[in-house]
This record gives structure tokens, sequence and C-alpha cells, in this order.
């Protein structure tokens, strides 16, 4: 009995009690998420009898500490042990608040093999809504609005109580964050829907997020309701109307009004009729029409340059000769040329509440300006984008390095003109847009600023007359004509300007206008 007793326990196989049950991580775990290595994490095996475990997977799937998963262990015949099992997680990952969800916002498979040296493989298969929870932004988001590029936004992905929920931000003209609902993504990662915002507008959009590499990348089409429309979704040729009798008419290219309170002392009216004049030759040379797009894009059919012309002799002529010629015709006369179109998603527009709204996208602008060079250009858009997170005395600071800056002193600005309160206003545009008046008149289209808006911003403006009147008085010593500039204006210097504005100034409005 004995000797047969001593036989039975030599053949019973208790190898599974030497399964290391310590916690395994660097070089002796190769762990796989979905066939890409995981960069981090660790693995630690609980054995509960020959054929069942449960394996923890620790800081392994983004947003979880750790995981336990339910396995069956088989013996092979190298000594070593496969494993394989599935579970389910019913709570969002850390970093977004933790909820109960049905279904699963995530569902986990392993399999592998540990050795009872401690070496382990775990190939893991992760899929759900959870697994890509996380902000996109810069080189981890590849967004197209209307199927252009679109750069300088962000999107967030996340678990809302049951419902994965997909947030634009600051994309959707008029909406600073937009959620869109129910966004489940397929197995590889895609998805697609329609849906209305909560300000009416209707967007279709389509996908696909990639754990591997972290990168969302998003379609986004959309549709203006009739409010954020305005009743101006469509193509607006600019007004050639130029004068009415001897007077600059009312839906001129470019109209300003600029009334005095004593007619008789020096003021801004024969500016208002000379500017007006001039500023319309010149912009019917570089704006043929502007688009107010319904998927809220502003786009412009535009030249970029005025074409002088030659004299009789064929020489080029120049802008003097150019400006001379045109300032007292009477109409507008624009060569033939080959007329250019704006990329979409450098500027986008809204209305609310009777305005009119032009929201700039300055990364675009910046790109198609600058290209890939540094620039001052480039160095303004990353100080405005520090100012628009910065309180008052950080806001003193870097404007105070703005100001330094060689295309703020060379147009003598002041910027010390402008409160913080001013300045926190214009950088909240950068989000809501420009707010600019306008007005369907039986001519087109009327957008324009009034007193009541430009006030806040004339001191600044009006800092750089004495750097223009320095410049005008270097020119005029060469081209004697030029000094006659400030008499055509009714004023005998720029700085003129000043005293007009503060002492004699009764209304005030700057326009453009379009055709039918």
């Amino acid at each position: 009995m004995s000797l047969f007793t001593a036989c039975s326990d030599d053949d019973e196989d208790n190898s599974w009690k030497q399964i290391p049950q310590t916690e395994i991580s660097g070089s002796n775990a190769t762990l796989k998420v979905n066939g890409v290595e995981a960069a981090s994490g660790s693995v630690q095996m609980t054995v509960k009898n020959e054929s069942e475990a449960v394996l923890n997977l620790k800081n392994v799937i983004p947003g979880y500490t750790d995981v336990p998963v339910n396995v069956e262990l088989e013996k092979q015949a190298d000594n070593t042990f496969k494993f394989a099992g599935a579970t389910e997680l019913n709570t969002a990952p850390a970093i977004t608040k933790a909820t109960e969800s049905k279904p699963a916002v995530m569902e986990i498979e392993v399999d592998g093999t540990i050795s009872l040296d401690g070496k382990v493989t775990v190939n893991m298969k992760v899929s759900g809504a959870g697994l890509y929870v996380g902000t996109y932004s810069g080189d981890k988001l590849s967004l197209k609005y209307s199927d252009t590029e679109l750069l300088g936004k962000s999107v967030v992905y996340s678990i809302q109580g049951t419902t994965p929920v997909l947030t634009l931000v600051n994309v959707i003209p008029g909406e600073i964050s937009t959620s869109i609902a129910a966004v489940y993504p397929a197995e590889d990662g895609t998805f697609s829907g329609e849906a209305t915002t909560a300000a009416g507008n209707a967007v279709k959009y389509s996908g696909s997020l990639n754990a591997a590499s972290g990168v969302l990348s998003l379609n986004v089409n959309v549709t203006l309701s009739d409010a954020a429309t305005g009743g101006l979704a469509q193509l607006w040729p600019l007004s050639h109307t130029l004068y009415t009798g001897s007077y600059v008419a009312e839906n001129s290219p470019f109209k300003m009004k600029w009334p005095a309170l004593d007619k008789q002392a020096i003021n801004g009216e024969q500016l208002s009729e000379v500017g007006s004049s001039l500023v319309s030759q010149i912009l019917a040379e570089v704006l043929k029409d502007v688009t107010f797009g319904a998927d809220g894009n502003l786009t412009a059919t535009y030249y970029p340059t005025i074409i002088m012309g030659t004299k009789e002799d064929g020489t080029p002529k120049t802008f003097q000769d150019w400006m001379m010629e045109h300032i007292f015709a009477m109409k507008i006369n624009v060569s033939d040329r080959d007329w250019l179109t704006s990329p979409k998603n450098l500027a986008f527009w809204y209305t609310k509440d009777s305005k009119l709204y032009i929201v700039l996208n300055l990364e675009m602008i910046l790109k198609t300006v600058a290209g890939d060079g540094g620039t001052d250009l480039t160095a303004i858009s990353e100080l405005l984008k520090s100012l628009a997170t910065a309180d008052d005395e950080q806001l003193a600071g870097l404007m105070a390095q703005l100001a330094n800056m060689d295309v703020v002193k060379d147009l003598g600005l002041d910027l010390s003109s402008l409160s913080v309160a001013q300045i926190k206003e214009v950088l909240g545009w950068l989000t809501t847009g420009i707010p600019l008046n306008y007005e369907l008149t039986e001519a087109g289209l009327h957008v324009y600023v009034d007193k009541t808006m430009v006030s806040p911003f004339m001191p600044l403006v009006l800092s750089m007359m004495p750097t223009l009147q320095a410049e005008l008085d270097k020119l005029a010593a060469e081209e004697p004509m030029i000094g006659l500039l400030p008499l055509l204006l009714g004023i005998e210097k720029l700085t003129d300007f000043q005293t007009i504005w503060n002492e004699n100034t009764s209304d005030f409005e700057l326009g453009i206008n379009f055709s039918k």
C-alpha cells in the first residue's frame, strides 16, 4: 500500500502551482493591444487551480489602472501554460467621469502564454467606445470641414452617462461647443451619422478612431440654420455704383461717413467723399465678390494687386499715376483679369441678434500667408494664444512683448491705448467672431461698423498718424505731388485726424456694399 501511494503522488501534475503570481513587466512582459505592442503596463496572474486563473492587466488599457480577466489555463508540452478569456467594462475610463454604462463601454479579449520562469505574452483584443476616450488636437486630430483641411481646433470623445459623445470645440460657426450624442465606433473604429445641433444646424459626420496611433480622423459637413444665415447665404458681387449726382453714392463699393459737429471747423467730411471714392476704386481692383456659404465658409473672388497699366510711352504707371487717374473718376472701370478664389476654412460667418459675425481662423490664415517660414506673423499668433488664457497681470506683460515687435513699432502703434477690458473683448472675437452691422437693402447688402463700435479702438488707429505723416513727408521730398494728399483730404497734416475725432465728430461709419 505504501509503494502504490507513493507512486500516485509522483504522477500528479502540480506544475500549475509554480506559475509566478508576482507582477510581471518590462522585458519579461510582451503586451499587445489590437496587434500593437503597449508602451507601458504590467500583468499579474492569480492562479485558482490547474485550469482557472485571473489575469490582472495593470495600466495597459488606457484609462484603467487594473482590469481583471478570468482566463482558462491549458498546460503545453514545453511546460508553459496557454490562457484565454474575456471581460466587459461597464465604467468609463478614469480620464472621464466614471459612470455605470450598459451596453459595455469596452470589451476585452485576452490570450497568451506564461512560463514558469516568469515570462508572459499577452494578446489583447479591445473594442468599444471607452477605448477612444480623450481630447484630440494638433497632430492627433485630422479634421476636415466641408472636405477641406481645418487646423487649430480640438475634438473631445467622452462617455456621458451611458452614452459616448463627440464634442466639437469651436468648429461650427456660432457654436463654442457642439455635442453629438450616441457616436458608437465599429470594431475597426469607424463611425458616421447625422445630427441637428442645439443651435439648429444640420451636421453630417464620418471618421475613424485609431487606438494604436491615438489619432482621430473626422470629416464634418454642416448646413447652417435659417437663423444663423439670416438670408445672406449666397454669392454677393461687389457694388460698382460710385456716384449719385455729384456725391459718392450710398451704395458705393466702400462708403465712409464722418459728419461734423461744426462744418466751419476742420472736419472729416471731405475725407468721407474723397476716401469713399478712392477706396472704392482700389477695392474694386482687388475684390470681385464674396460668398457667404451655407456651411458657414466665407470665401472671396479676388486679385492680389492693382493693375496699374502703362503710360502712352509704354512705361509702367506708378501708384501715384494710377491714383491721380482714378481719384476723380466718376465710375468704376475694372480691366479683365484672371480672378482668384480664396481657400476654404480661412474665415467663417454666421448671424445672431441682428449682427453679422466674421470668425477668422488665425492658424489657417498664417499658414497660408507665412507658409513654413518663421515670421513675426507666426510669433504674433503664438502670443495671441497666450493672451487668450492670461490673467490681467500676464496680459500686461504679453502686450509689452507684442509692442516690442518690429511689425508693431514700424507702424507706430501705441498698444498702451488699449485697456485690459478692451484686449479681452478683442481676444473674445477669436472665438465668437468680429461683430458687424448688416442691412439688406433694395440695392443689395450693406455691411458696416458705426461710431459706437469703433470708438474704443480709434486711439490705437490715430496713434499711427505721426508715423504715417513722417513717411508721407519723406515721399513728398521726392515726389511733391504726394505732399498735396492731406489738402486733398481737407486737412493740413494727417495728425489733424486726432483733433477731428476728439473735437468735431457727430457720427462715424465705414461700410462695404454688395449688389444683388
